[in-house]
């Protein structure tokens, strides 16, 4: 990219037609369309204004020495992102590991309550590392998110379907039924998303 390319691009960048950018300038629109097709250069004062303008350095302008720093910026980005995918799965597996346990043991919803803010967190820092950064998560990453995120709604769903069978037998043959119909369901979802994502 040279000169030309980079004060076009700013401009671009700034939703700016040629005539806005010859007026902030004090030039003619023919001025600004010969820096940007390469058949004159702006002289000092104009780089200096134009730098000012686009809030970019004037070695950017003249040698576009500022592309380095944004390409380090990415790749910062990146690393942010693999790191806020990997807390994301974390929290979404722990959020849904908590409210499990909590469904065995103990139906309290105060405690359910804290794992859903977890699992929240987590759904919220998935989406946030997919936003600061182009990149994708791992096939490991999105596969585990996935099975965490479709955990609860199946939990609920197949605890309420155990409390229905077993309504006439003890509290832990509700669990033990529930716990088997539950993997019976996940270990086949499990699979089918599998597949998917594979292909």
């Amino acid at each position: 990219m040279n000169i030309s390319d980079r004060i076009q691009s700013l401009r671009k960048k700034k939703g700016l037609s040629q005539y806005d950018l010859a007026d902030e300038m004090g030039v003619s629109r023919q001025a600004v369309s010969k820096w940007e097709n390469g058949q004159s250069i702006p002289d000092i004062e104009k780089i200096i204004l134009l730098s000012d303008y686009f809030n970019v350095s004037t070695d950017y302008i003249i040698k576009g020495v500022e592309e380095e720093e944004e390409k380090n910026k990415k790749e910062n980005n990146i690393i942010y992102s693999k790191i806020l995918y990997i807390v994301s799965t974390f929290l979404i597996t722990i959020g849904n590991i908590s409210a499990f346990l909590n469904l065995c043991i103990r139906i309290d919803t105060t405690y359910l309550f804290v794992d859903y803010v977890i699992i929240g967190l987590g759904v919220m820092s998935y989406f946030i590392a997919k936003t600061i950064s182009n990149s994708s998560p791992k096939f490991i990453i999105k596969f585990i998110n996935i099975m965490m995120i479709i955990f609860t709604p199946i939990t609920f769903m197949i605890f309420m379907i155990g409390n229905i069978i077993a309504i006439e037998v003890l509290y832990i043959h509700k669990v033990i039924v529930s716990i088997i119909i539950f993997l019976i369901i996940y270990v086949f979802l499990g699979i089918c998303i599998f597949k998917k994502l594979k292909k």
